[in-house]
């Protein structure tokens, strides 16, 4: 009796590991370890994402929406698109490519902080459902003076994110952000960039 006792209780406590092991592995990197950190997978500097058919079967162009119209830009149409559509849609490319010198160009020098310090490098991102949505003009002081910046609301996804672009996003979540963009020293940039909680 003791020994069938014994045996289903290490079937049941088998069973338990298992069913355990099935949700962490399924959940595409949203699972927390005991600090509540976000699950990240390996990082691979050599890996091409473009050469990945479950990466290249989703939607990867950056979906353009301003006043009620709505566009996917990729690379053979962007350049039809209005400077703010060809700054995000040049942004996004960046990261998918890996080009962290790139990326930094696209934003206002000033964002970048000990705090918040520019990126050395991350490998190339596998982002995909990007939506990128005009929600209203705004003016603002930036360096001392009053100016006319763009506030959009940027969603996306990371497939098997690694953290080595953005650690606090879990796989295939999305967490939107603000995106405010205007000029600065002449060029349109990125100014800012706040999550919406």
């Amino acid at each position: 009796m003791k020994k069938l006792l014994c045996s289903v209780l290490i079937l049941v406590l088998a069973a338990i590991t298992m069913l355990s092991f099935c949700a962490c592995s399924d959940n595409d990197g949203y699972s927390e370890n005991d600090d509540g950190e976000v699950f990240l997978y390996p990082a691979d500097y050599d890996e091409d994402i473009f050469e990945n058919s479950a990466y290249t079967d989703k939607v990867t162009d950056v979906k353009y929406i301003e006043s009620g119209y709505s566009v996917l830009l990729d690379s053979n149409n962007y350049d039809s698109a209005d400077e703010y559509g060809k700054l995000f849609y040049r942004f996004f490319d960046s990261i998918k490519h890996g080009d962290a010198q790139q990326y930094i160009s696209y934003i206002a020098s000033d964002y970048f902080t000990d705090k918040n310090p520019a990126p050395e490098k991350f490998t190339m991102q596998k982002l995909y459902d990007i939506e990128v949505s005009y929600v209203e003009d705004l003016e603002l002081e930036y360096k001392g003076e009053n100016i006319k910046v763009k506030d959009f609301i940027v969603r996306y996804k990371i497939m098997y994110n690694n953290g080595t672009f953005r650690a606090d996003l879990p796989s295939d979540a999305v967490i939107p952000q603000h995106f405010l963009v205007g000029e600065t020293e002449g060029e349109l940039k990125i100014l800012n960039i706040v999550d919406i909680n």
